[in-house]
């Protein structure tokens, strides 16, 4: 089966198809006739769901041999008969279909006959599909608006025709091909090409010449798009590759100024030191330059990170389209990294359970995650810009006094909530237990629904308090 493609309409009235014999003529404009009166008697038929088909008040068909001895018409007049009721009764919504247009008398007088009708069918605005091997018939469709040459494809190197139909160009009849493939002596064949006109002859291989060309030109188009498609995918595997790789320089450099916010409170603690050592020393100067200083470190360091967040948060709005969230989908914090599963979601507030940890976030606080990512414990620092300065979700209290350490995880806990995090990470080591039951006794003085869990013994264990509020 080779389908085709066919336009009929007030701009393309007529197509006139020619080409080799057995190349698939006949059949394409029967194929045209079965199809509208199936149609019309509203039977399923077998084209493209995207096609459209009209209604014609009456289809005049000239297919095959009418002859008759009894009513004493030969072929060429049978042929003529038809071709009276067409010219007499053809409009604007009359399908005309005829094969193989003037054949049957004399090749000169019956193209010539074949032209007049033509033209007169033309003129009453009908519509039809036309097969002929006249060059005239071919000449006329090129010229004149409203007609369309059309041509039967032909393998000329295999000598075959390929039953493929090609609107736009008349095609040759390919006789003298057909001749040698059907097995007629080369001499014989020789002779009749020598016997033709120089101008039918020019003609002819000319239209040979244009399908062969047109043929391998149809085969590089085809290579051509295939390599078009191939690297328009290469293009956007790029963009997208790129656009992730800039995220992850973000990231990274986000990391490093988190580790530098971490340092700099170690550095805190120091100055705290030192600030009373010169307090002791009475050298007070000394201390407010220090503190001037390390506050101005850390604002450099706070604001850059708050830059590098906000450009992560952009590029990813800008570099990709996140479907939309649903449970059981695996997600991850775009700060921090903790990963999870979507367990539930009601409006603007998705449950996501991390371990044994419940989450409810934002959907712009998450992003999706191709598979379960382990919780990296080196170190969590969220950059919250309605703050004015760094809010951790992990503390630790190891070697405080208890007083010191009580102190530490108030200011923490207050920090946190003001700055409406979910999850915070205190560690208090195992030791006597005294830390870890003062960090218990005080998450029971705030009145707000809260969690208390340890994590793996990998990450710490009963040494590690988390909390989810």
């Amino acid at each position: 089966m080779v389908p085709f493609n066919l336009r009929i309409d007030d701009q393309q009235r007529i197509i006139i198809i020619s080409g080799p014999n057995a190349g698939g003529k006949s059949i394409t404009l029967k194929t045209v006739g079965l199809l509208c009166l199936m149609h019309q008697a509203a039977l399923l038929t077998p084209v493209d769901d995207q096609s459209t088909m009209g209604i014609f008040e009456q289809i005049l068909t000239d297919i095959g041999d009418q002859q008759s001895i009894e009513q004493d018409l030969s072929t060429y007049t049978s042929h003529l008969q038809n071709m009276k009721v067409f010219s007499e009764n053809s409009n604007r919504n009359t399908l005309f279909l005829i094969d193989e247009f003037g054949s049957g008398t004399e090749p000169t007088i019956g193209a010539a006959i074949a032209e007049s009708i033509l033209q007169r069918l033309h003129q009453l605005n009908a519509r039809g599909v036309i097969t002929t091997h006249y060059g005239n018939l071919k000449i006329i469709a090129s010229k004149t608006e409203g007609m369309q040459n059309a041509s039967m494809a032909f393998d000329k190197e295999a000598l075959e025709p390929t039953f493929h139909l090609d609107i736009g160009a008349p095609g040759s009849s390919f006789a003298f091909e057909m001749a040698q493939r059907s097995g007629l002596h080369e001499k014989i064949v020789q002779r009749a090409r020598q016997k033709i006109g120089k101008k039918e002859g020019r003609l002819d291989f000319l239209l040979t010449s244009l399908q062969k060309e047109k043929n391998e030109l149809d085969k590089k188009l085809k290579t051509i798009q295939d390599q078009e498609q191939n690297l328009d995918k290469l293009v956007k595997n790029y963009e997208r590759m790129s656009a992730e790789l800039d995220v992850r320089r973000k990231k990274l450099k986000l990391d490093e100024k988190s580790l530098q916010l971490q340092q700099q409170t170690r550095a805190n603690k120091e100055l705290e030191k030192v600030i009373r050592e010169i307090r002791e020393d009475q050298n007070l100067e000394k201390a407010k330059n220090l503190s001037v200083r390390l506050k101005k470190e850390k604002s450099s360091l706070e604001s850059a990170a708050k830059e590098i967040h906000q450009e992560i948060l952009t590029k990813s709005i800008i570099t990709k389209i996140q479907k939309p969230f649903e449970p059981g989908d695996h997600v991850r914090m775009k700060m921090g990294g903790l990963a999870g599963t979507i367990e539930s979601i009601q409006k603007n507030k998705i449950t996501v359970l991390a371990g044994n940890i419940t989450l409810n976030v934002k959907a712009a606080d998450i992003e999706h995650s191709r598979a379960p990512i382990d919780i990296q414990a080196e170190r969590s620092v969220v950059a919250n810009v309605q703050m004015q300065q760094e809010v951790y979700s992990k503390i630790d209290i190891r070697g405080l006094r208890k007083e010191e350490a009580l102190l530490r995880l108030e200011q923490f806990i207050d920090k946190a909530l003001m700055a409406n995090l979910h999850f915070l990470e205190i560690i208090h080591g195992r030791g006597n237990g005294v830390l870890k039951s003062m960090v218990r006794d005080k998450f029971k003085e705030y009145e707000l629904p809260f969690e208390l869990s340890h994590p793996e013994a990998e990450r710490g264990g009963d040494g590690v308090t988390l909390v989810h509020f």
